[in-house]
Formats: C-alpha cells, structure tokens, sequence
C-alpha cells in the first residue's frame, strides 16, 4: 500500500530558431536543438536524491531533416518533489533556466507548473491505514506500507483533509520498464481486501 507519495507537475519546453541548409549557409541559422541541449544538461542538474527532487525530460522532438539547421525543438519535462515548500523554490529555478537562451537568437516559451502536492501520511490518513491492516490480518494478509515517487490524485485527496491510502490494487512491480509485471493470483485477494475496506467502513459511518 503506498501512505506517501511525491507531488511534481509537468511543462512544456518550446525552442524556436532559424532554419538554414546546413551545408550552404549554416551560419545564418540558428539552432533550436543546440539551445535544447543547454537546457536539458542545466535542467537534470536540478536533480537532489538526498531531497527527493526529480526532473526528468522524457520526451523530446526536434529539427526537420539532417542538412537543416534545426528552427524548432520541444520537451516534455516531469518534475517530482517531497516537500510542499520545495514547489515555488523548483518551479522559481526552472523559469530561471528557461528565461534566458544559451543560443543567440533562440527564443524560448515554457508552459506548465509544478501543481500536485505531495501525498503526506498525516493523522487520518494513519488511522486510515491502521484499520486496513486491521483488515489485511483478519484475512491472513500482512500489509506494508511505503513511500514512493510515483504521482496520483491521492495527492489531491489529502490535500483536502481527505484520510486517503491508495496502492491497494494487485500486486506488481518494476513499472513502465520491460519487465513489469502483474501477479495474477493478487486480483482475487486484493478484490476481496477492498470488499472488506468498504463493508468496515460502511459500519463504521453507521
């Protein structure tokens, strides 16, 4: 089960140069990928593993054929955080990178915003949790749960005073790699783990 989670948002970088034919007449281009390059290096640099800071371009397009001297770039960028104050200071730096172009001639246009709060593990959110391992040794399961890096509208949940544990869905691992994988015999168990959360909860309101 997952009790916290990293909060983070996502932008959009576009680069615009001067298009040329890159044997002709290169120097009066201007590159949107070389001005890209500056800007991936500067933006990975904001990575902290000790502060659970994580920005990561994941996709990236550019140029229109090999001879031409590139006059368009753009990236999506993820950005993930573990303290609520760490948003404006991130957010404040990635602007700062993206304000100024390392290419003469370049201009730059940066959309988006860090605005997913981290999931914290606060006081209902822990009594939450105590009665679903309650549940878990009722049914002879032993439930762990973690902190993690991955993102979800959990976030928002407690973020609104929300008592809220999510990861309760079949077991599994190693996501969005080639070896992820699904323990199939944990749909059952895990149905029947949720059946029973909302049955004590039900009582309980009542």
């Amino acid at each position: 089960m997952v009790s916290e989670r990293k909060g983070g948002g996502n932008y959009k970088l576009i680069i615009r140069g001067k298009s040329a034919h890159s044997g002709i007449e290169p120097e009066i281009g201007v590159s949107a990928i070389e001005e890209f390059a500056h800007k991936v290096i500067k933006l990975h640099s904001l990575n902290d593993e000790e502060e659970g800071i994580n920005v990561n371009v994941g996709i990236i397009r550019g140029g229109i054929a090999a001879n031409v001297v590139a006059p368009r770039a753009e990236a999506y960028i993820d950005v993930r955080i573990s303290k609520i104050e760490q948003m404006k200071i991130l957010s404040k730096k990635i602007k700062e990178i993206c304000s100024v172009s390392d290419v003469p001639g370049t201009k730059i246009e940066l959309i988006g915003s860090i605005d997913r709060y981290p999931m914290v593990k606060d006081e209902k959110s822990r009594k939450l949790l105590s009665i679903i391992k309650e549940i878990g040794c009722e049914m002879g399961i032993t439930l762990k749960d973690v902190s993690t890096g991955g993102g979800s509208d959990a976030s928002t949940t407690v973020s609104l005073g929300i008592p809220t544990i999510d990861g309760l869905g079949p077991v599994g691992g190693r996501p969005h790699s080639e070896d992820e994988y699904l323990e199939i015999p944990s749909l059952v168990e895990r149905t029947n783990l949720l059946i029973n959360i909302i049955k004590r909860l039900s009582e309980d309101k009542n």
